[in-house]
């Protein structure tokens, strides 16, 4: 019986791990700032709060809370935020160190263990990212199809040409109209040439696609 209670007690412990979550965020003179969050423990979490910022006169501002997102074991988030600072920090500019005149830090609100909402949110995310890329492979399809179909009429157009050509060379009586049919017909043969070329190259990129 004993065995059975260790036992019991050893895998409750294991499913029981906690979160253990770091922050490290870094912030340019203009208030445009990027957070780190790095998870350390041994289960998944999230951490919400929001960057602070202050000046040497004790004047304050801060950015709109936001959340890591579900961070899992060992893995690392990053979220980026933006303060508006104004003239709290001086003017802002390239050669401006923000140091020397404000500090700033990641204030926590709320830090959980990964939430039901935490993880209805990633799916959220996860679909309509999946939905986006879909409608992005989608559209190509439907913008190769619209070349082929573009470059096969052109290579009819351009056949129909040649034929003409041909015909007006076979119909022509005289060196002058024969000089001219010739001429004619070595433009029809260059253009359906190339039509050729374009509509292999159009064939050819549809195919790649649809291997994806």
């Amino acid at each position: 019986m004993r065995i059975w209670i260790a036992v019991v007690m050893l895998l409750v412990t294991a499913g029981c791990g906690k979160p253990d979550i770091s922050q490290k965020c870094k912030m340019n003179s203009f208030g445009q700032g990027l957070c780190s969050f790095a998870n350390k423990g041994t289960a998944k979490g999230s951490v919400c709060g929001h960057v602070e910022v202050s000046n040497l006169a004790g004047q304050t501002a801060m950015s709109r809370d936001f959340c890591s997102g579900e961070v899992a074991e060992n893995t690392t988030l990053e979220k980026a935020f933006i303060v508006e600072i104004e003239e709290l920090c001086g003017p802002g500019g390239i050669d401006i160190k923000l140091s020397d005149k404000c500090s700033f830090g990641f204030v926590e609100v709320r830090a959980t263990a990964a939430s039901a909402d935490d993880k209805l949110m990633a799916e959220a995310e996860d679909k309509v990212r999946a939905d986006a890329e879909r409608g992005a492979r989608e559209a190509e399809m439907r913008l190769r199809e619209v070349e082929m179909k573009t470059a096969q009429a052109m290579l009819a157009s351009k056949m129909a040409e040649l034929e003409k050509a041909q015909a007006a060379l076979a119909g022509a009586q005289d060196g002058a109209s024969q000089q001219k049919a010739l001429e004619d017909l070595q433009r029809a043969q260059d253009a359906v040439k190339v039509a050729r070329e374009r509509l292999d190259s159009k064939s050819a990129t549809k195919q790649e696609g649809g291997t994806r």
